[in-house]
């Protein structure tokens, strides 16, 4: 498995010449913490797991996640959840707004799943660093060779003719079980 590299989000940058107190007492980016280190003001790794899906958030959309909210108000809303009451995560917009996806390769599906599981509201239902690192890196893997074989389709066709034929087809040649990105996840975890 791939190294996987942690760090508290509950406490701003100099948190390490603090002392624990000190840095339970202060939440400087509410936007990043987990609904428990907000209210607990204690850091887990399981809330690292959380921060870390509102950062694919970030790099999938552009966006300043809860950009709509003051922080206050993402602090508030939070707190206020039960079971009762949908999750409180930012907008996700539409695949076809979303810049820069490759659309076609199963990825972003992927892709968002594993964001959601990350964000989970609950702790326990979140995956640990080490199976989220191993399942991006799948993703990253899959867009990789799904990018390749795109770009040899277009290479045969006609010249003139739109790419867009040779990316749309290529699920359509495969067997429907290789074409989807989470098949390779699914592999790869039954080998472990």
């Amino acid at each position: 498995n791939p190294p996987t590299h942690t760090h508290t989000y509950a406490a701003g940058p100099d948190a390490a010449a603090d002392s624990a107190e000190q840095q339970e007492a202060r939440l400087t980016n509410p936007r990043w913490l987990a609904p428990e280190v907000i209210l607990a003001q204690r850091s887990t790794q399981a809330g690292d797991v959380y921060s870390f899906g509102i950062i694919m958030y970030e790099l999938l959309t552009w966006l300043m996640p809860y950009g709509d909210f003051e922080s206050l108000q993402v602090v508030v809303q939070h707190s206020m959840w039960n079971d009762s009451l949908p999750v409180f995560r930012p907008d996700l917009p539409p695949d076809e707004e979303l810049p820069q996806v490759s659309h076609g390769s199963g990825s972003l599906a992927a892709y968002k799943q594993l964001m959601a599981e990350c964000w989970a509201q609950r702790p326990e239902d979140r995956p640990s660093f080490s199976k989220a690192a191993v399942r991006l890196q799948t993703i990253i893997h899959w867009e990789q060779a799904f990018s390749a074989v795109r770009a040899s389709m277009a290479a045969l066709l006609p010249a003139g003719s739109s790419g867009t034929q040779s990316s749309d087809a290529l699920p359509a040649i495969l067997p429907k079980n290789v074409s989807r990105a989470d098949y390779w996840t699914e592999a790869r975890q039954d080998n472990e």
